[in-house]
């Protein structure tokens, strides 16, 4: 099965069914999601796929543009390219033959739990790889959009190097995201605070995080 916690009520739910058991499998087969996830365990894609529909709808995606997004990511002939031009990055700036994206929630346990293999990733293969940051505060977390505001007001004011230690003491620190909390990890990183906190009171890089999360919609 197909883990749907993530879903908002019953609504969410029949969403999902209706998705799953009409969109067709990504593994080649002529079967649907649902029949690919129960019945073909070898299919390394349903499950992945189904899980991708799961988000979509709790992100309030509507019926059309979850039909639209899923069949851009799973259509073999589609090729998806990511403007990262803004983004931070760590890692090789030029030249890596390899650039993973990552898309992610300072407030997520789950996107914590990626950290580790990100940092073997870094440390294993060097310049050969870039690591991309991009937000995707989920609605339900209430202090990953603020936490997101701030990872970037620190990318702005010191680039990558301050983007990334503010990353770890955002992912270090995932239970405690206020906004006093905020404050005191910029204040420990050296941050302009009359900076940092009229960002954050604007909202400044609201705009920014918002075509991220439009983006992470189309994967």
């Amino acid at each position: 099965g197909v883990d749907t916690s993530i879903l908002n009520g019953a609504g969410d739910q029949r969403l999902f069914a209706t998705l799953v058991g009409d969109l067709l499998s990504p593994c080649g087969e002529p079967v649907s999601v649902q029949v690919c996830v129960e019945r073909n365990a070898a299919c390394s894609r349903c499950r992945p796929a189904a899980r991708y529909l799961a988000r979509l709808v709790a992100a309030g995606a509507d019926r059309a543009e979850i039909r639209e997004l899923y069949r851009a990511r799973y259509d073999d002939d589609a090729v998806q390219e990511i403007p990262i031009d803004d983004a931070p990055v760590r890692g090789s700036l030029v030249g890596a033959p390899i650039t993973i994206v990552e898309f992610s929630d300072f407030e997520c346990p789950f996107c914590g739990r990626v950290n580790p293999t990100m940092d073997q990733i870094q440390e294993e293969y060097g310049n050969d790889v870039r690591i991309v940051w991009m937000n995707n505060p989920l609605p339900f977390h209430q202090n990953a959009g603020p936490a997101a505001n701030a990872a970037l007001e620190a990318f702005d004011q010191g680039g990558n190097d301050k983007f990334w230690a503010m990353h770890a003491k955002l992912f270090e620190n995932q239970r405690a995201l206020t906004r006093v909390n905020l404050e005191s990890y910029a204040q420990e990183l050296g941050l302009n605070m009359a900076q940092f906190r009229a960002a954050l009171d604007n909202n400044e890089h609201g705009d920014a995080i918002e075509a991220q999360q439009a983006l992470a919609r189309q994967f």
